[in-house]
């Protein structure tokens, strides 16, 4: 059973290096081809000046980072179908029809983790246009310091930054209790079956 633990530990290990290498290739791919269309787009002012650079600071930064992500855990979309039903026959093969209400158990918590991370994917997007629209403001402040400080407007961009920084940081929070519900789920889940 050791053997088994360590010869699993060095696979695994190995899978998840491998992969997450193919990610940050795909990561890195694609925040170049990020940089090089701004390239192109910068000596044409109309097109550029309708993109706030909020958003594509928050496609540079979180939304390539999924890419990273989904290249680690990916391989789980094929194998866990097979592996639950290898681990459902295994079960009643060793144990008994009496596996079948624990595994029927288990597979009452899953709908509950496709809500709550329905949930997050929701709150992580609302807060995506909330960190593009502070990116945008403080880009804003930032080109327009100079005049900002002629009028004495520091204060009230502070107040306006902060306000969203706010609003932004309560639904990071609520996307963290979802997240947090939803491993604790997972977690829970083994120990009740």
């Amino acid at each position: 059973l050791v053997v088994c633990g360590i010869v699993f530990l060095l696979c695994k290990q190995r899978q998840f290096f491998i992969t997450y290498r193919h990610g940050m290739h795909l990561r890195i791919g694609f925040v170049g081809a990020i940089y090089a269309k701004l390239l192109r787009l910068n000596s044409i002012s109309s097109v550029t000046d309708s993109i706030p650079s909020g958003r594509i600071m928050n496609i540079a930064s979180n939304d390539v980072e999924r890419f990273l992500h989904a290249s680690n855990l990916i391989m789980f979309l094929f194998w866990s179908p097979i592996e639950a039903i290898g681990v459902l026959i295994l079960g009643i093969h060793v144990i008994g029809l009496s596996f079948v209400a624990g595994y029927g158990l288990l597979l009452l918590f899953v709908p509950l983790q496709f809500y709550l991370g329905k949930r997050f994917a929701t709150l992580r997007s609302n807060v995506a246009a909330i960190t593009d629209s502070r990116v945008n403001l403080v880009s804003q402040a930032v080109s327009g310091v100079r005049v900002m400080k002629m009028n004495g407007w520091e204060c009230e961009f502070n107040q306006r930054i902060a306000k969203i920084r706010g609003h932004e940081m309560s639904k990071v929070l609520k996307a963290s209790r979802y997240k947090a519900l939803n491993e604790s789920v997972y977690f829970f889940s083994n120990v009740a079956v």
